[in-house]
């Protein structure tokens, strides 16, 4: 304990997966000239993590897009449009996840985030391809981009959560 102040000695920042609790002491007076502080947590996220909540946002926002298309209203091109943005994010979202492992930032299970890392990159290509016997393939349904867009959402959740 700090003898001036009453608060636990300085303690460090505690990591939980995806942020950093970052403690803050602060002090203030009370009636009758006390002193008293209190410990504040601020919490950081890194850059990496705000990018790929963003990325799930944005995937679990396109599956509802998709969806609303397969029951009928105009708005496939947009959600398919959408998935082709949304798959050279997801390439994006991996580099930086990987860059942050290459300066330091391991996952506390390397095999499992491995896993999500290739999962959130495979997951749409895998269900939308099509034979390639067929001359003109017909594009994917609305629904199974639907599904591959809410799928991603949760694998970009979970490669957050094993970070």
């Amino acid at each position: 304990m700090c003898a001036s102040v009453g608060v636990p000695a300085p303690v460090r920042g505690v990591s939980l997966s995806s942020a950093t609790l970052t403690p803050l002491a602060v002090s203030h007076s009370v009636p009758g000239g006390a002193s008293v502080a209190t410990v504040v947590w601020a919490v950081s996220l890194t850059d990496v993590d705000v990018v790929t909540w963003a990325a799930a946002g944005l995937l679990a926002a396109l599956a509802l897009v998709c969806a609303l298309a397969a029951l009928g209203l105009p708005v496939e091109r947009v959600g398919r449009i959408g998935v082709e943005i949304a798959e050279g994010l997801l390439f994006l979202v991996v580099g930086a996840d990987l860059l942050a492992w290459a300066v330091g930032e391991s996952p506390e299970d390397p095999l499992t985030h491995v896993g999500y890392v290739v999962a959130a990159v495979a997951v749409i290509p895998i269900l939308t391809r099509r034979p390639p016997t067929e001359e003109t393939p017909e594009p994917a349904s609305m629904w199974v981009l639907a599904i591959a867009a809410a799928t991603v959402a949760v694998v970009l959740w979970r490669l957050a959560a094993t970070r």
